[in-house]
């Protein structure tokens, strides 16, 4: 059985059915999506294709483009993943019967690519940076791979921490659909680097963000070191007048005051 894994809301897929009877002819082969059926091919019988309601969910079959291998839907709604299954059988005299199973979901993508900003563009050895990654409206929300330097983050050797946040998307009527934004604190060990976020859903919607360039201006730089101040009772000056503390002079000294300092005169 062919089957993607997801198609858009909207879109046209055809789902295939490969079989051998081994000979034997064909008598009908039926579609279902979960335990309904929507779709049978039946050669011997006019038409030989016939096509019926699901309950709850829009299926439009394409009878044109259908036949004993092939069923195509038409402008999917959107819908939870489902189950289809193709159930052939072989005319008689054995009538033997042989199914095949698939998943198959219809998502609603962005319509735009992610964006990303940051907290700073060039950042000291060592520093935290930090990083937003936005994308949406979409159902389901899409995977988040950030990238370094063209490469998977998870690939990498570093510190990092990684966080995502599910909004429902503002101002619209759709409550299913949802905004995302992904937070990333990442340490700047590289004298550059290429920072870039990448969103994915299934194999309909894949692109990348624009890039920012980080640029690093080095080493912490060390604080500049202050020289201890000088004890004011140990100085002495170049002319030979000693500076002492007043309980050390003697009667036979005499103090002259001259701009606030105190000159001892030896005798």
């Amino acid at each position: 059985m062919s089957i993607p894994d997801a198609v858009a809301q909207g879109s046209t897929v055809t789902l295939r059915c490969d079989y051998d009877l081994e000979g034997q002819p064909l008598y009908s082969i039926k579609w279902f999506r979960g335990e309904s059926e929507f779709y049978q091919y039946v050669p011997k019988e006019i038409p030989a294709s016939k096509v019926f309601d699901v309950d709850g969910v829009k299926i439009k079959v394409d009878v044109s483009r259908s036949d004993a291998n092939r069923v195509t839907l038409q402008d999917l709604g959107r819908q939870p993943p489902a189950y289809y299954r193709c159930e052939v059988s072989a005319d008689a005299p054995t009538f033997h019967t042989g199914l095949q199973t698939g998943l198959l979901s219809v998502v609603v993508p962005p319509q735009r690519p992610p964006t990303i900003a940051v907290d700073k563009h060039r950042f000291t050895t060592g520093d935290h940076i930090r990083a937003n990654c936005s994308v949406g409206p979409s159902f389901p929300a899409p995977n988040i791979t950030w990238l370094v330097d063209d490469m998977p983050l998870s690939n990498l050797v570093g510190d990092f921490d990684e966080s995502v946040l599910h909004e429902h998307a503002a101002g619209l009527d759709d409550e299913r659909l949802q905004t995302l934004r992904a937070t990333l604190r990442i340490t700047g060990d590289r004298n550059k680097m290429v920072l870039g976020c990448q969103a994915s859903l299934y194999s309909v919607y894949r692109q990348r963000s624009a890039s920012v360039l980080l640029v690093s201006e080095g080493a912490p730089k060390p604080a500049p070191v202050r020289k201890a101040a000088t004890s004011g009772a140990s100085r002495t000056s170049g002319s030979g007048l000693s500076l002492f503390p007043l309980q050390f002079l003697t009667s036979r000294t005499s103090l002259v005051s001259f701009f606030g300092a105190v000159l001892v005169f030896r005798r």
